[in-house]
């Protein structure tokens, strides 16, 4: 297998301006690049339609009328990557940077590791795009309790989670495991399709040796004395998203994972302090919070209604 079967796939909304250069340095390790815009405004579709024109020998769009949320995306452009051959999607979000020969590491991965064709997912060494200091993976130490354990070898094999941002998907796979899940919209997207994954006793491996640069949302680095925390500045919106989609989450897989319920409710609680400690309209994000409950707890999924948009933002 080489880099010629492998599509790059990245999801854009109102990007920033350097994504140009990302996608050039995600063009020398794949075959093709597939941008599925979510109703960007109209001076990206126009920067983009100009490169598809100069560019088309390794550049595809998709232009969505309407933010169709990132789930409904990434499947739309699996969907093209089946119509046209490919057997490797490999997924980015539009603020990461993958390093040099990135995919080609994570390539030698799928071709050596002895889980073979029960690979759903390799993902690569994920470092914080300003601090460059890496992700903890998490791994099950029972049914019960877990641990995060950093790079330090070359793999780190079954791991429980991945973010979609550098995952290099097996296509086979993916068919059997099921698209991402649309109702979800934003949030919680990657999470439940890694552990559906898992469910079908498919496995998420991490090489090590193939780095990630990422920068999630609007995260700043923040110090109380000699505790270094990372609020994430999310909009209210988002924050009515990720309880929402986290009940859902709750009734599908605690039961299943009691480790990962585990580890998920101290990672929203510290999410909660940090919020109260550092960021804006706490208010509103806590109201968010509370609505995204119910509707959760109540099956109301999809795209966040306009009413509950005018309800969250104080809008009358």
């Amino acid at each position: 297998m080489t880099n010629l079967a492998i599509l790059g796939i990245i999801v854009t909304y109102n990007p920033p301006s350097d994504i140009l250069g990302n996608l050039f340095v995600l063009s020398m390790q794949v075959k093709k690049v597939l941008i599925v815009d979510n109703a960007s405004d109209i001076n990206f579709r126009n920067l983009i339609k100009n490169e598809v024109k100069h560019n088309g020998l390794w550049l595809e769009v998709i232009f969505n009328k309407s933010n169709l949320g990132i789930s409904r995306a990434l499947n739309q452009g699996f969907a093209w990557a089946i119509a046209h051959g490919y057997d490797y999607v490999i997924t980015f979000d539009q603020d990461s940077t993958l390093s040099p020969d990135m995919i080609q590491k994570m390539l030698v991965v799928y071709n050596t590791h002895p889980e073979g064709k029960n690979i759903a997912i390799v993902a690569p060494n994920v470092k914080n795009a300003h601090s460059s200091i890496s992700t903890l993976y998490l791994q099950p130490r029972n049914k019960f309790l877990f641990e995060r354990i950093p790079c330090q070898k070359e793999n780190i094999n079954n791991v429980s989670l991945a973010i979609t941002s550098g995952s290099l998907c097996n296509i086979s796979a993916y068919q059997e495991i099921g698209g991402f899940r649309e109702d979800f919209f934003i949030d919680y997207v990657d999470i439940e399709y890694c552990l559906r994954a898992k469910k079908l006793d498919y496995k998420i491996i991490v090489a090590c040796e193939a780095i990630l640069y990422h920068q999630l949302g609007n995260q700043q680095t923040k110090k109380i004395g000699t505790f270094t925390l990372n609020p994430t500045f999310h909009s209210p919106i988002r924050w009515y998203y990720i309880n929402r989609n986290r009940m859902v989450m709750y009734r599908l897989y605690a039961i299943m994972y009691p480790y990962w319920a585990l580890y998920d409710f101290m990672s929203s609680c510290s999410l909660l302090l940090r919020m109260f400690l550092f960021e804006d309209q706490k208010l509103r994000k806590i109201f968010a919070f509370f609505l995204g409950v119910v509707d959760g707890i109540f099956g109301r999924m999809g795209q966040i209604t306009a009413y509950r948009e005018a309800q969250i933002l104080g809008r009358k």
